[in-house]
């Protein structure tokens, strides 16, 4: 288990860094686009929180990690669709960083088969 937590983590990590970076490169003109990506990077962390609650609550298995993630996920989503008229745009951004952590955590989980 520590390979895939420590493997999704960089993973994850390098996907911050790339946020961190453009974000550092704009002119201040952009400042929606700024705030767009400020919201990918929480969306992020929240997104790696809800993967260690996962790897942590898991018996050590790859496919608990995974099933647990998506099921954590899954109740996450739903409450922000309840909630989406304050948090439209957020919910937006919650589905694609899920989409792209779903996909790294399923490579990551697969390896190890």
């Amino acid at each position: 288990m520590g390979d895939i937590k420590k493997n999704v983590s960089i993973k994850i990590n390098l996907s911050k860094k790339e946020i961190i970076d453009k974000i550092s490169n704009m002119d201040y003109k952009r400042m929606e686009e700024k705030v767009a990506l400020y919201k990918r990077y929480e969306s992020l962390n929240l997104f790696h929180e809800l993967f260690y609650i996962a790897c942590n609550k898991s018996c050590n298995k790859e496919e608990e990690i995974y099933n647990l993630f998506v099921q954590l996920t899954r109740d996450f989503l739903d409450s922000c669709k309840v909630h989406q008229i304050n948090e439209k745009s957020s919910w937006g951004i919650h589905i694609d960083t899920y989409e792209k952590l779903n996909q790294i955590i399923k490579t990551e989980t697969s390896s190890y088969k």
